[in-house]
């Protein structure tokens, strides 16, 4: 079992290898409504 940063590092590296478009889709249909949610706030006040 990888220690949370050796596989938060292997995750990166693995959805590195997608296309942004596909790989953004499919990240949002992992979170649920409050996340979504959260999310969109967070872009709307131009957090990232």
């Amino acid at each position: 079992m990888k220690n949370p940063e050796e596989l938060r590092e292997s995750l990166i590296d693995d959805l590195d290898q997608f296309d942004k478009d596909y790989l953004i889709k499919s990240i949002i249909c992992f979170l649920d409504h409050s996340q979504r949610e959260d999310l969109k706030d967070s872009i709307d006040r131009e957090i990232f």
